[in-house]
């Protein structure tokens, strides 16, 4: 075997390694009438080159042939393949040694275009393989993406189924599948830790001041009402953002306020000491005069300079007394005619918020009278409300009660129908 038979064996095998389509696709294709028209003219050029086909190089055709069947999965022209070759083969060799030799000639000629035709056979087989590769790939992405959207499909089918179960209990109030023997046991030892807390026992005692002092009996704090809760909580809830929202205003006007009376003080401060500095500059003037009027005062007395008192004479002094005394008896007589005019107004005006009150206490006795007849028929239609609300409130008990009981049996049920289906 030629050193290019051997490398387009070669390249056919390295070809072949991928999984292409089966036989009846190649047969449709007339890619296998082309592998038997390459191999069959390349028995011909064997028996016309004269080319010596021993037992090793039949082997070697037959191992090639072998593998090309196995890369393309063709088994069946692959035998057709390797029985015409080896044929084609062993009678190219008998003829050879007949004839002795063949002409040389043209033996460069027919490899030269052998070898073409099997090169762009090979550059066809190997593009058609590439584009079928290519095409795989894109239909097993495809299968994959369709895999996974079925399962998604199936997944949101049974969210939603799940959904509308759960939303149908809720709305029924029946969450009691939500819990289990455990999650019970949790619940009760919770309300044992509870009622036995401090937090408890001193509700419990203002719970019995609040019940002495009005007379009015308090619901158990356990007792929680699960009607309306969701508007309960939105009512709760924008009451708590009221008070946060509140509480921020009322830190806000706080921190204003302390702003301004900070200004306010540092203002007044400021204004403090600028009096104060004007006051000083003015009492340092009036010190400085002061002290220049003492000492030209104490000059002109060391000198004799100074000036003489008036002297005035004991009689004229009485009369002056006199005049004074006078005078304060006057003010003080005209003093005394204004009190007492005062006074008369006072006591008419005594006279008349006694009548006033007398009035007020007659009426307010006739609303007294009233008020007490009302607080009379209010007492006697509070004693028939409490004698009902004890019915009420024993009627409740035994429905707790029957309630318990009821749950009770329907709890036992459950579990006797859990053991039954398993």
């Amino acid at each position: 075997m030629s050193s290019a038979e051997a490398e387009v064996l070669e390249g056919a095998q390295g070809v072949a390694e991928p999984t292409v389509e089966p036989p009846t696709e190649m047969h449709e294709t007339g890619e296998g009438e082309q592998i038997e028209g390459a191999i069959a003219q390349q028995g011909e050029v064997n028996a016309d080159a004269n080319i010596p086909q021993d037992g090793e190089n039949a082997e070697e055709a037959t191992n090639e042939c072998e593998v090309m069947e196995e890369a393309g999965g063709r088994t069946e022209v692959g035998d057709d393949i390797k029985v015409e070759g080896s044929q084609r083969e062993s009678a190219g060799a008998e003829d050879a040694e007949k004839d002795g030799s063949a002409p040389v000639s043209a033996k460069p000629s027919l490899k030269n275009n052998e070898e073409e035709q099997r090169l762009a056979l090979i550059a066809q087989l190997q593009s058609e393989l590439q584009a079928v590769e290519a095409e795989e790939r894109d239909v097993e992405e495809r299968l994959r993406l369709y895999e996974e959207l079925g399962a998604l499909k199936k997944r949101v089918a049974e969210l939603r189924e799940a959904r509308a179960g759960a939303m149908a209990q809720l709305a029924r109030g029946d969450i009691s599948h939500f819990y289990d023997a455990a999650t019970e046991q949790e619940a009760v030892d919770l309300e044992t830790a509870v009622e036995n807390s401090y937090l408890q026992g001193l509700w419990a005692q203002e719970r019995q001041k609040i019940s002495d002092k009005y007379g009015v009996e308090l619901p158990p704090p356990w007792c929680v009402s699960i009607d309306d809760l969701e508007r309960r909580l939105g009512d709760a809830r924008e009451k708590f953002e009221g008070a946060i929202a509140s509480a921020k205003v009322f830190y806000e006007m706080q921190e204003e306020r302390i702003n301004a009376n900070t200004d306010a003080r540092d203002k007044a401060k400021a204004q403090l000491q600028a009096e104060c500095q004007d006051k000083v500059h003015q009492l340092r003037a009036d010190r400085e005069r002061l002290q220049q009027i003492d000492k030209e005062q104490r000059f002109h007395y060391r000198r004799g300079t100074h000036v003489k008192e008036v002297q005035v004479s004991k009689q004229k002094l009485h009369d002056i007394s006199e005049s004074r005394v006078a005078i304060e008896e006057t003010r003080g007589y005209s003093q005394k005619y204004d009190l007492e005019n005062e006074i008369k107004d006072l006591e008419d005006d005594i006279l008349g918020l006694k009548r006033v009150l007398r009035d007020n206490k007659r009426d307010n006795q006739a609303v007294l009278r009233k008020l007490e007849k009302q607080l009379q028929d209010v007492e006697a239609s509070g004693a028939g409300v409490l004698r009902a609300r004890e019915q009420f409130e024993a009627e409740n008990k035994e429905l707790v009660a029957l309630k318990h009981d009821l749950q009770c049996v329907l709890h036992y049920l459950r579990v006797r129908s859990r053991e039954a289906n398993f």
